[in-house]
């Protein structure tokens, strides 16, 4: 498995008015769920999806696969001239979803490297998106500043097949069936 997972930042509201003091409202959020934004089987490597679960749940029987929202996509889409509402910031954040699980999440996003990266390509080769072969679970973290300006990390447990031992700010994957 994978010793580090690529990270890059996604979205940046730098240049929406004040979004980086007060948010986005709700309004001005679209969200598209739907089988389309599921990932994408691969001819080869969907085997070794199942080979990195078995090895997975063997060295930790206590992981299970549950299903886990997919971000396919998050962009900001800015507003057709005339269309924008008094007050708003002229766009909005457009996020697409789709369904993946845990397995899928180990099998793809947390492969070596080289298989990674050959995923990507072949994404890329068959779908124009670099990411339609990987699960890319949605998770979600907190920074969490206290009154007294004190910031809260968890200590991530071992029984966790990533990362364990580590720490971050409170966090979690929002489960489709909730």
């Amino acid at each position: 498995m994978a010793a580090d997972e690529p990270y890059s930042l996604l979205l940046s509201l730098e240049a929406v008015p004040g979004a980086l003091k007060s948010g986005i409202p709700e309004q001005q959020v679209s969200l598209s769920f739907c089988a389309q934004h599921n990932r994408r089987a691969h001819r080869v490597f969907d085997v070794e999806i199942e080979r990195a679960w078995a090895a997975a749940v063997t060295a930790n029987p206590r992981i299970f696969d549950g299903s886990k929202f997919r971000l396919q996509s998050i962009a900001w889409k800015e507003a057709e001239p005339g269309k924008g509402e008094a007050g708003s910031s002229g766009g909005s954040v457009v996020v697409k979803l789709g369904l993946t699980g845990y397995k899928e999440y180990l099998g793809t996003n947390r492969l070596a490297t080289a298989q990674r990266q050959q995923l990507e390509e072949d994404g890329i080769r068959d779908y124009g998106d670099q990411s339609a072969h990987l699960s890319n679970a949605l998770g979600c973290e907190a920074v969490l500043l206290t009154s007294d300006a004190q910031l809260v990390l968890l200590r991530r447990s071992s029984a966790v097949s990533t990362h364990s031992g580590l720490y971050n700010g409170p966090s979690g994957h929002p489960e489709p069936k909730n």
